[in-house]
């Protein structure tokens, strides 16, 4: 399995904000949908999820997360799918507890800051939430 998570390429025409949005927010389902895939995939399936994570799926939902960090519906099933990749997976949670190299945050604080972001969807919060509880609940030794 390998993971890819891209953008709609955007409009040709520049001058056109139409476009530009529409192009955006089919940008944005793209990677919502890839999240749904993706967490779809490791529901329930501990060989998938590890597939997944050893396929960089759990990069490629973080980082459509940051791209899209002020769109609900992304924000929201990509932290719904860290959640089905980590639930009772000591070595995917132990992947997400690693801190980013390259962004030097933790995985756990950008969850944090998904949340912060969007304040007011129960949605978001509650994956969040879920996240959190049980990746803290039982810290994966490194």
């Amino acid at each position: 399995i390998k993971v890819y998570l891209s953008a709609v390429p955007t409009s040709s025409d520049d001058n056109d904000n139409d476009n530009d949005t529409d192009s955006e927010e089919r940008s944005a389902e793209l990677q919502r949908k890839g999240c749904l895939f993706l967490g779809a995939l490791a529901d329930s399936n501990p060989e998938a999820a590890t597939l997944v994570k050893d396929a960089d799926g759990l990069q490629a939902i973080l980082n459509a997360a940051a791209w899209f960090k002020y769109h609900e519906p992304v924000i929201q099933w990509a932290l719904w799918a860290i959640f089905t990749l980590c639930y009772d997976h000591k070595g995917n949670k132990r992947a997400l507890m690693m801190t980013s190299t390259a962004s030097r945050s933790s995985n756990v604080a950008k969850i944090c800051t998904m949340m912060k972001d969007i304040p007011y969807s129960i949605e978001v919060q509650r994956h969040g939430m879920a996240i959190l509880f049980d990746v803290l609940r039982e810290i994966p030794e490194s």
